[in-house]
Formats: C-alpha cells, sequence, structure tokens
C-alpha cells in the first residue's frame, strides 16, 4: 500500500509550541507500523516560530506532513472545533490519531497496538490509553490513569468522566466524525463532545498502558490560562458552555440517560460553587430555588463526596442506597 492510502490520519493541533512541535512530530515519525499514515497539522496563527519549524518538516517529508498555517487565530473568533472545521474533513485515513502540538507519544509501537484492536473488534469507536502527566520540561509529574484496568466504557461511563481522558491517547474511526452532531459545535473544548458522540457509536476501549505524555504548565495552554484567570469569569463562562453541551446531548439521546447526565450538571455547578471563595454559595438559593428541582439533603450529601472520593467507591455507595 503507497503513501497515499494512508490507514491512519494523524491531527495535530498548534499554537506557540516552538519549543515542543519537534519532539511531537519525531515522536509521530518513529511509529513502527506496518501500514502508511498521514500526519494533518493545523496551526491557529502562532506569533513565535512553530510555523517555521511545521515548514521545515514538510519540506522534509512532503508526502507524510500536511499542515495549515493559518494567519489569523481561528480560536479567538470563536471556532473552538478547529479540528473538525479543518483536520477532520481532510482526513484520508480509515483511523483519526490525536495530539496537540506540546503533547507527544512515548510507544514507537502506539499506533500499531491501537490500529490491531481496532481491526479486530468492530463495535469499538474509540481507543484511548494511559498517560505521563510531564512538565514543561519533561519531567515526569504522575500518571494519567483514568482507569485501574483494560476496560470498556459504555456511554454512562463516558458521561461520568471524572478525570480526562488523555487527548494524545485517543484514536478512533474516521467515518464517525465526517458529520458531527451540534453539540459537539457548541461546547467550548472538543475532547469531551468527541467522547460522548463517540460512545453512541459504539464502546471506547481503554488500555491501562501508558503510551504518551501530556504537558502540564505550558504558558499558552488553557488548563494554564484558565487556573491564572482571577476574575475566575472565564471558568464560569466554560463551566455554562459545558452544562449547555450536556443538555444539548441529553436532547440528542432523547433523554435515554437524562439521570446521569442531569447528575452531571449538578456536578459542575456544585464544583463551581466549591471553588474559592464561593464554597457558602454551594448550598445557597442557587440549589434551593423552587422554581426547580431541589436538590435533597441526601443528593448534596453524595455529590460533596462524588468530588472527593474515588469513583469505584462512590458507585458502590451509591448502588446500596
Amino acid at each position: 500500500m503507497s503513501e497515499m492510502n494512508p490507514i491512519v490520519s494523524i491531527s495535530v493541533l498548534t499554537y506557540n509550541h516552538e519549543n515542543y512541535i519537534r519532539q511531537a512530530l519525531d515522536s509521530f515519525l518513529v511509529q513502527k507500523t506496518n501500514f502508511p499514515f498521514e500526519i494533518l497539522i493545523h496551526d491557529d496563527a502562532s506569533t513565535d516560530k512553530t510555523q517555521d519549524i511545521i515548514r521545515e518538516y514538510q519540506e522534509k517529508y512532503p508526502d507524510k506532513i500536511f499542515p495549515i498555517c493559518q494567519n489569523e487565530n481561528q480560536y479567538s473568533k470563536g471556532i473552538f472545533t478547529v479540528s473538525a472545521n479543518f483536520n477532520f474533513p481532510r482526513a484520508r485515513g480509515k483511523y483519526i490519531a490525536f495530539c496537540e502540538g506540546d503533547d507527544y507519544w512515548i510507544d514507537m509501537d502506539k499506533l500499531q497496538k491501537q490500529v490491531d484492536y481496532m481491526e479486530g473488534h468492530e463495535k469499538c469507536s474509540m481507543y484511548i490509553h494511559a498517560a505521563d502527566l510531564v512538565t514543561v520540561n519533561n519531567e515526569y509529574i504522575r500518571d494519567s490513569r483514568p482507569f485501574l484496568k483494560d476496560c470498556e466504557l459504555l456511554i454512562e461511563d463516558v458521561i461520568d468522566e471524572r478525570e480526562l481522558y488523555p487527548s494524545a491517547s485517543m484514536l478512533f474511526r474516521t467515518d464517525y466524525v465526517k458529520t458531527l452532531p451540534d453539540f459537539y459545535y457548541h461546547a467550548p473544548v472538543g475532547d469531551i463532545p468527541l467522547h460522548l458522540y463517540m460512545s453512541t457509536k459504539g464502546y471506547i476501549y481503554y488500555k491501562n498502558e501508558k503510551m504518551s505524555a501530556y504537558r502540564l504548565g505550558g504558558a499558552d495552554s488553557w488548563t494554564t490560562n484558565i487556573l491564572a484567570d482571577k476574575t475566575r469569569e472565564r471558568t464560569r463562562q466554560h463551566n455554562l458552555k459545558l452544562q449547555k453541551m450536556f443538555e444539548e446531548f441529553d436532547e440528542f439521546t432523547r433523554f435515554k440517560y437524562h439521570e446521569i447526565v442531569n447528575y452531571t450538571i449538578k456536578r459542575l455547578q456544585l464544583g463551581y460553587l466549591l471553588d474559592g471563595e464561593e464554597f457558602r454559595k454551594a448550598l445557597s438559593s442557587k440549589f434551593k430555588d423552587q422554581r426547580r428541582k431541589e436538590l435533597t439533603k441526601k443528593e448534596i450529601f453524595y455529590i460533596y463526596f462524588r468530588l472527593l472520593i474515588p469513583k469505584e467507591v462512590y458507585k458502590r455507595i451509591w448502588k446500596r442506597n
């Protein structure tokens, strides 16, 4: 099979990643596979030398690397679904793998392992795995293991997602993202609605093996910027958009999972209120408003515990009650 017929399209998003993009691209190029793959890069108008580095690699690997280098920042224009707008439509592979430009892969057999599994399990819509969390200087922080063992995630598990699945671990079927539902485009992030949508297409397979690294603390990362916003207005707006996305997902699934979706929305609300000076508001009029269904004392008790205790412990307590 020639390079013109890739099995995997690697979707890469970059913005001011000049210190990291070489490591990311090198980690893709050393992948050992028995199939060809392509690398689709979207740079969102970086103001550093990221685009120069991308062009350097594109000149060296013209049949493998295909960049789009923007002159105007798309995210600042309210286009949050950059992958869906610019990379997914041009993907030629049967599968799409994903990696931000400041993250990287640490297993040269990652793609081969993922594709082998997907080829043998048609009901699987997405394959994710564990990862290293590292600093901007590649210093190890801790493992990112959303689950303690290999498992198949059903839609209820995905709705109740507490620890984000490492984005650089994702590999999924291209056909499923050629058309995406409205709730995906209305979300402030791309990974959560993608997980939700994929879970409606089949199960998500989690492999408890570290094959990628997620970098924390980058100056231009969303996490760093959101935590630095002392007014908390950005966090509030982000949470409101997430809540709206879950409401639209509830409609999309015809309210089949309404109970757990509603619980997740309450957890988002309470999680925001519990942050910093807003702690006392957690049990204030927002949750006692008679114009909406009240949270009972039992629900409040479990939400507090749900925020603090491990997922499996919570599930056992909830089922008994």
